[in-house]
């Protein structure tokens, strides 16, 4: 307590300590400010009397007398653990405007003097009530923030979105009062559920009905909200409980976050009080959740335009002729996919493979390019690009391949390293009943030698980069040779890409490389070309 007249010090004093209070007295605010430089102080009262001088203390400290009681007020607050402790203030009845100007400066409540003391001990302990609430409140926040962290920490590690998003509901469920959690993401076709726990009406993987997802974007745009319960049939009622939401990611949010009390017959307040849980857990989750929502909304897109492109099949077949280096002899075809929209072949079956569809666009091109095979010589093979991942996933390709009217050659990429060759051997043993095996890109890393040491091809296919320059570089010319000499072993045939000069060619024919393909060879034609381009 600090401030005002002796006797009225007095007075505070013992209504405080009949209470059962601790009570500290000064009436300088040298001391005052001293002692709330240290924790330890639950509550100020300020005895003002500006009728009063009190005690005069330090005259050099303009801070030690009594005034204007917002003065004194503003002194406290600037003090070191006196800006949150609660201040009650002792005033004089007629003086309104001093009280208005203190309440502004930062006091929490007035008894007016004289006082009753079981007045002012009321008060007291209604402050200290609030006081400790607040404290509560700010620990058990604290605490919360800590395990949110760790819930995003641990969520960070998922591999995908859903993934993700389970990890964040499974995780704010073991916060109090939190008897259900979910994450909505607002997608193309509607509200989807990526992740829900202990939410009756949300599952993970539900596509949200028209109506709930309406609703559910227009609240979200404009920031958190809470939601009481409404009967099954009654709008878009979320579930039977009170919902707390808070928006992710931006403007329209990406989605939304929603904790569920379980409180059902009073959902207004139930709500409220998860409704902060819901913005901090919103927050913290918000640049984890916003970046994969962003990146499963591309991956919907980037799926729908694959998709839409194997309907319409907006794509076609040329092919590239592989010569005979010492005749000149056209004795095969490479079948090459142009895409309609212009995309390159090797981005677009990227983007096919990273989207779960990569299977499915090269089976596609490979029926294209079979089908597109009606002027090729009957005596010249036609080679098809095909992934591992796509020999082995695919059971009915034997049947594919023996369709052909032509020889097929397999061409087999190194996109990928193979875990199992021991299955891909297994899966490749009907193929080459009806075609030929070829690793593509050899020399290009380590996958395509892997392959050749482990697949016994009939044809090896030397990287560009190995053929580029070859001419003049003794490094490239002693590393064909070697291949050379390990094909001519094994009883495969070398075929060399990207041959565009003479001296290129020259130097691999003087190196062994029987077979070739490039633009000084010829340039990849349409369908209706290849026959005059292989004659």
């Amino acid at each position: 307590m600090a401030g005002g007249a002796p006797a009225s010090r007095r007075r505070i004093v013992a209504a405080l300590v009949d209470d059962g209070y601790e009570v500290l007295e000064t009436a300088r605010m040298t001391e005052a400010r001293r002692r709330l430089a240290k924790p330890g102080i639950d509550l100020v009262v300020l005895g003002c009397d500006p009728g009063d001088p009190g005690d005069p203390g330090d005259p050099g400290d303009p801070g030690d007398h009594d005034g204007d009681a917002s003065e004194v007020v503003a002194q406290v607050r600037r003090s070191t653990f006196g800006s949150s402790v609660p201040i009650v203030l002792i005033a004089a009845a007629g003086d309104v405007g001093a009280r208005v100007r203190a309440l502004e400066a930062g006091a929490d409540d007035y008894v007016v003097d004289p006082f009753e003391p079981a007045e002012l001990a009321a008060r007291v302990r209604s402050r200290l009530r609030q006081s400790e609430a607040l404290r509560v409140l700010v620990d058990r926040r604290s605490r919360e923030r800590a395990v949110l962290q760790s819930i995003v920490q641990e969520a960070s590690r998922a591999a995908n979105l859903r993934a993700a998003a389970e990890a964040v509901c499974h995780g704010l469920r073991t916060l109090p009062d939190v008897a259900g959690a979910a994450v909505v993401g607002f997608m193309p076709a509607g509200a989807e559920v990526f992740g829900a726990v202990g939410i009756p009406t949300m599952r993970a993987g539900d596509v949200v009905g028209p109506q709930l997802s309406e609703h559910l974007l227009d609240a979200a745009v404009h920031g958190p909200w809470t939601e009481g319960c409404e009967q099954e049939g009654e709008g878009p009622g979320l579930s039977a409980s009170a919902v707390a939401c808070a928006p992710i990611g931006g403007q329209p949010a990406a989605g939304i976050l929603l904790l569920d009390s379980g409180v059902a017959g009073a959902p207004a307040r139930a709500a409220t009080e998860i409704l902060s849980t819901a913005i901090d857990a919103a927050s913290l989750t918000d640049a984890l959740l916003d970046r994969l929502l962003d990146d499963h909304q591309q991956r919907v897109a980037g799926r729908a335009s694959i998709q839409s492109l194997l309907t319409t099949l907006a794509f076609e077949t040329w092919f590239q002729p592989i010569v005979e280096l010492q005749s000149g002899r056209k004795v095969g075809v490479e079948a090459l996919t142009r895409f309609d929209d212009g995309t390159p072949p090797d981005v677009r079956f990227l983007q096919a493979a990273a989207l779960d569809l990569g299977r499915d666009l090269e089976l596609a091109a490979l029926e294209r390019a079979l089908a597109s095979a009606y002027d090729v010589p009957d005596e010249n093979f036609v080679s098809i690009n095909l992934s591992p991942e796509t020999v082995l996933d695919s059971p009915d390709l034997p049947d594919v391949l023996s369709q052909s009217a032509h020889e097929v050659v397999i061409e087999l990429s190194e996109h990928t390293a193979v875990e199992d060759y021991d299955a891909l051997r297994d899966a490749l043993v009907p193929c080459t009943k009806v075609a030929r095996l070829s690793v593509d890109d050899a020399g290009s890393g380590f996958a395509s030698l892997h392959h050749i040491l482990q697949l016994h091809p009939q044809y090896v296919k030397l990287d560009r980069s190995w053929v580029h320059g070859v001419d003049s570089d003794p490094a490239r010319q002693a590393l064909i040779a070697g291949l050379g000499h390990f094909a001519q072993r094994t009883g495969a045939r070398l075929v060399a890409e990207g041959i565009e000069l003479e001296a290129e060619h020259d130097m691999l024919l003087d190196l062994g490389v029987e077979l070739g393909q490039g633009y000084l060879l010829g340039r990849p034609a349409p369908p209706s070309t290849v026959g005059e381009a292989c004659a």
